[in-house]
């Protein structure tokens, strides 16, 4: 089985798979085969889990499947990173955790990781350019809805707006 180093691969749609072929990349750079964990649960609309999708892509890749642990309950990224520190967890030997996710992605996944306590090293893969701006939005949101940054967030505002306004007022 070799050593108990494991590359969580965040969630595979067919257009896009660069995360996972990154994953396969550093996976045949590893001179002790690691274990892969697809992760992502299956949406109403879907036919099978995003981890049983990527899982299958592994497998069409060359990855043997008893390097595959598969985490299909997860439906949010914290439940996703949650799972499958349960799963590595739950393996014996050594815990270095390599996280594969897309490039704008990999700060949020490795703030949830130190939240978890899940040590890791986050490597991110390259996404296409026009997704960047729909991208950045959704991961802006996600990371100020987190009480803290949603303060600090409006607290920078209040510090850079006030004083513009007041002196806007002034000015009338």
């Amino acid at each position: 089985m070799g050593s108990s180093r494991k590359i969580i691969t965040s969630p595979w749609r067919p257009a896009s798979a660069d995360r996972l072929d990154k994953a396969i990349s550093l996976y045949k750079k590893d001179p002790t085969p690691p274990m892969m964990i697809p992760s992502g649960g299956q949406g109403s609309d879907e036919d099978l889990s995003e981890a049983a999708a990527m899982s299958q892509y592994l497998r069409d890749h060359g990855i043997p499947n008893d390097h595959i642990l598969l985490e299909d309950q997860s439906l949010t990224t914290l439940e996703n990173l949650q799972n499958s520190k349960a799963l590595i967890d739950a393996r014996p030997g050594r815990k270095y955790t390599v996280l594969v996710t897309s490039n704008y992605h990999v700060y949020r996944a490795l703030r949830y990781c130190r939240k978890i306590g899940l040590k890791c090293t986050g490597v991110g893969a390259h996404v296409a350019p026009y997704y960047w701006p729909s991208a950045l939005i959704r991961e802006f949101v996600a990371i100020h809805r987190e009480k803290k940054h949603l303060i600090l967030f409006l607290a920078g505002w209040i510090v850079t707006v006030l004083p513009l306004v007041l002196i806007l007022f002034e000015m009338a």
